[in-house]
């Protein structure tokens, strides 16, 4: 909690006794001060409204801690639910079958504790007979014990697994094969990627090898995966091959099994009539005890209705009906408590009195509850009682909602770690060190704001951004630095970040140089300086760019070309900017404005 110091210490009693007291200097003929005069009861009215507006000014919520957290970048995460995987345990060969996506599993020693699987397999029959590994042109033969484990002692190009019987004995339709790999050591960081870049092949019986496709889930201590294979399933497929020579793992595999499933800690929950509407304002109703939506493969997310005589409504899940219109159909939910509140009439409207409130189809988790030890057996429904499967890393991942302790302690994090860009050297140095962005260079424009050019903003900045060579500088290219440098802005500043827009400038000038000199090497000489200094970029470290902002003039172009070695005078110079031809002694530049070099003509003329 955090402590929040109280704005004024004053209560109701107090107000009221401080009412009275003045009585008898504003109202003198006003004489029965006691409880039953109706002016007393106004005076306590206004009393209790005041006692009101002071506490509202001095609360903190959790609506303002979420705002402020947001501020920093720290926003509350929703339950997360446990995953894993189950490894089929010693013993007979499962029945050949198809399993969907969202088939229950539960351990056997919590069988409360429901868990689904995250694809649709078709379990194989087949068991892996011997295994042929091939690296370098050498061949070596290797047998699994009846765990499924292996020993490679040198590098794989590829592992070849001879089945005892085909994968399946139904030849119709295409199948998916769940294939598990353990390996020696922690896998990168795949993502949902194919597996981990192996390549699968499957031999029919004529002989040919057929390439299939692949998806790869990681198991929770990335030192395994499933791999699910899209195969035909037709009876002749008696043989797989693993290709590893692309992969960037670099670990070999210890173990591999079939009919490995990959599992999440979600349980689905049918649509349910939750009550009927009193009609009364800041209706709550419950979802279940211990009901939190999950957020990862949620099939069906919190979805709230009413049949009412104008057709079905769908209410809208908001985090604060304090922003909402007396005719919004929004609720609000209450995941510590898993209660759905309604609005009042004046912050969202009231379910009609009479009306079914429904609840449709949900997927729920237990979060941090799902966590589970490595090694416990389990059960998967559906399939024979005399097939088991075990889960040989722990089941990890899960966590629950943030609660407001959970939300203060990030926050606190954030807030030590955090490294804001306070001045503006902080602000050009932040730009500075970003990478991959194509950023020549970036200049920091206090008292700035584009949407107000011509005022002075106090406590307002704006970031101008030089793009490099062959970046266009587009809204997308602001808007991916400014992402980035966002958890690092001052909280409560006006900080803009804008491309500087380029404006071509023409200079046309008339030299006069010295009797005897290299009139060609002048020239490339005074366009070199003129390119360099009218420029975005910095091309020279003597010059500098033009600064943003600044307006060109002839004053300065002349003293610039003038300072070049063998020119003795600027008898003529004009400049032109935004198309138009040379006649201009000066262009002006917007603020976000910079100056780059157009067409440069140059007439010399040699001192007599």
């Amino acid at each position: 909690m955090i402590p929040v110091p109280d704005l004024d210490t004053i209560a109701f009693d107090a107000l009221v006794e401080e009412g009275r007291a003045l009585i008898p200097r504003y109202a003198p003929g006003w004489t029965d001060h006691n409880l039953h005069d109706p002016g007393i009861t106004l005076l306590d009215l206004l009393a209790w409204v005041i006692d009101q507006q002071i506490y509202r000014i001095g609360f903190v919520g959790d609506p303002h801690l979420r705002a402020f957290a947001a501020l920093l970048g720290v926003h509350p995460e929703p339950a997360k639910p446990a995953r894993g995987l189950l490894w089929p345990a010693a013993g007979p060969p499962v029945r050949e079958q198809t399993m969907p996506a969202g088939t229950r599993a539960s351990p056997a020693h919590q069988p409360e504790l429901v868990f689904t699987t995250c694809a649709k397999v078709r379990l194989s029959p087949a068991t892996i007979d011997t295994m042929t590994a091939r690296s370098a042109g050498k061949t070596k033969r290797v047998r699994a014990d009846s765990s499924g484990s292996i020993r490679l002692d040198a590098a794989t190009d590829s592992l070849e697994l001879d089945l005892q019987r085909p994968l399946f004995d139904d030849a119709a339709g295409e199948a998916r094969l769940a294939l598990g790999l353990e390996f020696a050591g922690a896998l990168p960081d795949l993502g949902s990627h194919a597996a981990p870049a192996i390549l699968f092949d499957y031999r029919t019986s004529d002989g040919a090898w057929h390439r299939a496709d692949s998806r790869w889930i990681d198991g929770s201590a990335r030192r395994s995966g499933v791999a699910l294979i899209d195969v035909a399933a037709a009876h002749d497929i008696a043989a797989l091959r693993l290709g590893f020579a692309a992969s960037p793992v670099r670990t070999l595999p210890t173990r591999l099994a079939f009919n490995v499933l990959p599992v999440a800690q979600i349980e689905s929950l049918a649509g349910i009539a939750l009550g009927t509407a009193p009609g009364l304002p800041d209706l709550e109703l419950s979802l279940g005890a211990g009901a939190i939506p999950a957020v990862q493969n949620v099939r069906n997310p919190l979805r709230i209705s009413t049949r009412e005589p104008g057709g079905n409504v769908a209410w809208r899940r908001v985090h604060d009906l304090g922003l909402s219109n007396p005719q919004d159909s929004d609720y609000i939910f209450d995941e510590a408590r898993a209660v759905i509140r309604f609005g009042n009439a004046v912050n969202g409207r009231i379910p009609p009195a009479g009306i079914q409130i429904n609840r449709a189809a949900l997927d729920i988790t237990a979060g941090a509850q799902g966590n589970l030890v490595a090694g416990l057996a389990w059960r998967v429904h559906g399939v024979s009682d005399d097939s088991a499967w075990k889960n040989l890393e722990a089941i990890a991942g899960g966590c629950d909602a943030w609660d407001r302790d959970t939300l203060l302690t990030a926050l606190r994090r954030r807030s030590r770690a955090r490294s804001a860009m306070l001045g503006d050297s902080e602000l050009r140095s932040a730009a500075a060190n970003l990478q991959g962005f194509g950023l020549d260079r970036a200049e920091v424009l206090p008292r700035f704001l584009p949407t107000l050019p011509t005022r002075s903003v106090p406590g307002a900045r704006t970031l101008l951004l030089h793009p490099g060579n062959g970046v266009d500088g587009s809204d997308a290219w602001v808007d991916a630095i400014e992402a980035r440098l966002a958890p690092r802005r001052v909280l409560g500043e006006r900080l803009s970040v804008a491309a500087a827009e380029p404006v071509t400038i023409a200079v046309a000038a008339d030299l006069l140089i010295a009797s005897g000199s290299d009139a060609p090497s002048i020239e490339e000489s005074v366009r070199a300086v003129l390119q360099a200094r009218l420029s975005a970029s910095r091309k020279s470290p003597e010059i500098d760019p033009w600064p943003s902002g600044r307006s060109v003039t002839i004053g300065e172009i002349e003293a610039l070309v003038a300072g070049v070695e063998g020119v003795v005078a600027v008898p003529r110079l004009r400049l032109g900017g935004r198309g138009d031809p040379p006649e201009q002694v000066s262009i002006p530049l917007e603020r976000v404005e910079v100056a780059v070099a157009g067409t440069i003509d140059l007439t010399l003329r040699v001192e007599a």
